[in-house]
Order: structure tokens, then sequence, then C-alpha cells
């Protein structure tokens, strides 16, 4: 009697391309070398396998859902394994890898390149598709590379970590000129921005931007008021950005009053601000009508005059009418119900470093807590 045949699974015998497209629609990283071990017994894997083979000595996280290449991780007997998997990844993050031209046989659609190194030559990253670059060095011994900046065609995305003044007043010059960057993120130390800088961060802003995060004292060294207001309402009030963070920056002479808060997710962290800034900044809140939530956190500094705060910020349509209002024991912080704050916030919960009620408007204590400053 004829034995019957047994049919493989439908998996197996898939073209090496149908195969290549159900990994890379797995979004998690477990699920999708799961799927390559099920498979890699029976040879069907194709170039897949250099990925299960890169598994089996490097974390997932640094394979997939996005490829990260480190320097100390590019060992020879790697090197063909990723040579043959990159250009199936939409972008691969580099990191400082000194090698171009070994880079260049990687043919790389999108390339998200970190270097640390002060002895790179940057030039010759100029002709490949870069689109985010992140320099981070406090210590600049090699200033020129910020000319090259205008020279990256595809460049959309700028990390910079620096102390310098010059590169980082190349580095908003470049910003305030470019066409293409809407990402920009600065940790400019403990240096103080100038009126230079600032003049052409304002200009950036006026363009389609989506995304600011910046680090350091900031403006406080800018004397021209008029200026720093300038520069306040093009920041907070840009229609197009996404998301504002700032981090140990001063506030103090912030006017609430002109701005729109047009930003979808706004992050202060530790920056410096005058004892009347979060009541003034939960007046501000109360007549904004898509606010859904935000969180914050003040402390005081241990002198008489100035604050420091941290609070996030989102903002989304009304989706709830529910207002929760907070009462401190202080009332110099407390909210009256029937006050101009009441019937606008859809959610407020503040948290200062001191035992707090937040309220419904019902005036039902809905819970209680201690912030310290330690919890910051």
């Amino acid at each position: 009697m004829k034995r019957p045949r047994l049919s493989l699974p439908l998996v197996l015998t898939m073209p090496v391309d149908v195969i290549l497209k159900i990994a890379f629609s797995i979004p998690n990283a477990a699920d999708f070398f799961a799927f390559l071990e099920s498979l890699h017994p029976y040879g069907v894997l194709g170039p897949l396998e250099h990925l299960y083979q890169l598994s089996l000595t490097q974390r997932q996280s640094e394979l997939w859902p996005n490829l990260k290449i480190y320097s100390m991780a590019l060992k020879q007997e790697r090197r063909t394994h990723y040579e043959i998997i990159a250009k199936y990844y939409p972008k691969v993050m580099l990191d400082d890898i000194l090698n171009v031209q070994w880079v260049k046989k990687l043919d790389i659609q999108k390339i998200v390149l970190a270097l640390y190194n002060q002895c790179v030559d940057i030039d010759d990253w100029i002709h490949l598709p870069v689109t985010e670059f992140s320099w981070i060095s406090f210590f600049d011994f090699t200033k020129t590379w910020t000319r090259v900046l205008p020279q990256f065609n595809h460049l959309t995305t700028l990390k910079v970590s620096t102390r310098d003044g010059y590169v980082f007043n190349e580095v908003c010059a470049f910003a305030a000129k470019s066409e293409r960057l809407i990402h920009l993120e600065i940790n400019y130390g403990f240096e103080r921005v100038t009126s230079l800088a600032a003049q052409s961060l304002i200009e950036w802003f006026h363009r389609p931007v989506q995304f600011f995060s910046f680090a350091g004292p900031g403006w406080s060294g800018i004397d021209d008021n008029d200026l720093k207001q300038e520069f306040y309402r093009a920041m907070f009030n840009c229609p197009t950005l996404q998301t504002l963070k700032l981090h140990r920056c001063s506030l103090k002479d912030l006017n609430l009053s002109q701005l729109d808060f047009s930003i979808k997710s706004l992050l202060v962290q530790r920056c410096h601000v005058n004892r009347l800034f979060l009541k003034s900044l939960t007046e501000r809140f109360g007549n904004i009508q898509n606010i859904v939530s935000w969180f914050a956190r003040l402390y005081f500094d241990g002198s008489t005059k100035w604050w420091f705060v941290s609070f996030t910020a989102t903002f989304a349509a009304l989706v709830d009418e529910t207002l929760i209002l907070v009462r401190r024991h202080d009332p110099k912080f407390r909210v009256d119900p029937a006050g101009p704050l009441a019937g606008t916030l859809p959610i407020i919960i503040i948290g200062i470093s001191s035992t707090f009620l937040i309220q419904s408007g019902s005036g039902q204590v809905c819970k209680g807590y201690t912030k310290q400053p330690d919890d910051l």
C-alpha cells in the first residue's frame, strides 16, 4: 500500500521574499526571533539566516525592530551578517562607526548616525543618506564639523551635546536656514544662549518644525527682554511643534499671557521659575480647552525668592468634562471651585512637595499623598 505523502507546513513552501515580508511585519522582537527560531532548522530563512546568527551573540533590542550597529560590536566575524541584512531595514542606527567605506557597502536606505570620536572626518559622511545625526561631546577640539552640516542633504533630525559657544551658534545658524530639519535637541551644558543664537532659533521656529529639546540655563544670558519674549512666543506658539522639552532652563521672566500653548506635548524638568509660576501656569491652563492632563512637581530651592518646577502637559481634543481641582493647605495655591478655572479643564493633576488633596468638582476628596524633593 502506498504511504500517504506528508505535506509540509505552508510557510516552508513559500518563496523567500514572502517569508521576508512576513518576518518584517512582526513588530515585537520576541515574536520576531521566535519566528526565525521556528524556521531555522528547515533552511528557508534566506538572508534572515544572517539575522538569526547575529541574534546568537547580540541583544535582540539591537537587531529588532531597528538595526543598531555599535563600534564595539563590529567584529570581523559579524561584518558579513551586517552587510547582507542591513539593506532590508528602512533605517539603520550607526553608533560611533568610523569606517565609512565599509558603511557604503551596506546599501542602507536611511542612516541614524551618532559620533563621539573627535578624530573622525565628518566630511566622509556627507554623501550618505544620513537623516538623523547626533554629535555627543562636551570637549569640542574639532570645531569645524559644523561647517559641513548644510551638505547633509537628507538631515531631518539633529542632536548635539556641547559646551562650545562656537559650535552652539553654528548649529543654531544651520537650523535657521535648513529646509528639512524638523527635530532639534541641544544639551548646552551650563552655558548661556547668546542673542545671535536666539535670533537663529526664532527663525527656525517659524518653519514647520516638530520637536525641540533644550538643556541648559538657556536664555538667562539674553539682556534684550524684547528679544527674549519674542523667543518665548516663537517657541511656545509654534503651530507645528509637536513636542517641547526644557531642562534646567530659566523661565523666571516668562510672560504666560502671551502664549497659546499649541504644542501637543510639553515637558519641563527642573526649570528656574519665580514663586508665582505654578499658580500663573494653572490659571493660564484654565483658559485652554484642549488640555488632557498635566502633572507638576514644584520644590523650594532653599532661597526665599526662586522655585524650581518640573511638569509635563499633554494636549489633545477635549474628551471629558470632568473637572478635578487641586487644593493645597497653603491658601496661596488654593483653587476656588467657583473661580475662573471652574468648568474649563478636563483633568488637572498637580503634585507639590507637601501634602495636598485632589478634589472632584463635587467637592469629594479623591486622593491625597505626599511628594518630597527626593521623589523629583
